[in-house]
């Protein structure tokens, strides 16, 4: 009688230990499905500050340092590119380590494109440089949507 206590008591810690591994597993699932969820604004955002550079640099409209929608546009990317890196921080802090590898090195380099574009708009003759880096910049964020 005692080695069937035994026994139903082992089960039952079992059990438990397996429902409670389990649930720690879905909420940090969870918290990670969070952050990709939240990702996906910035990336959209980001896609239509590509698009409308892209509709920019294939209009007759002057591209220079002194292009207010060019700069409003670089500016904007800017501020996506930080949510992203916010993100990135945050799928870190969770625990999302799949994730972070996911993302990481997409968001790095949208970071860079848009470093290289800020440097471009100086330029005598930006039109062209900025158009490869919008090239680059598509690729990027088209393998930023693959996450989701």
């Amino acid at each position: 009688m005692q080695q069937i206590k035994r026994i139903s008591l082992a089960l039952t810690l079992l059990f438990l230990f397996l429902f409670f591994v389990t649930m720690a597993h879905a909420q940090i699932s969870g918290q990670c499905a969070d952050v990709v969820k939240d990702l996906k604004e910035p990336v959209d955002r980001a896609i239509s500050v590509q698009k409308a550079m892209q509709k920019t640099l294939n209009s007759d409209q002057l591209v220079d340092r002194y292009n207010r929608h060019v700069n409003i546009l670089v500016g904007n990317l800017d501020r996506e590119t930080s949510r992203m890196e916010r993100l990135l921080a945050v799928a870190k802090q969770r625990g999302c380590d799949k994730l972070v590898q996911m993302m990481q090195d997409h968001i790095v380099h949208t970071k860079n494109i848009y470093n290289e574009m800020m440097a471009s708009i100086l330029l005598p003759a930006p039109k062209k440089p900025l158009a490869e880096q919008n090239d680059k910049l598509e690729s990027e964020l088209e393998s930023l949507m693959k996450i989701h």
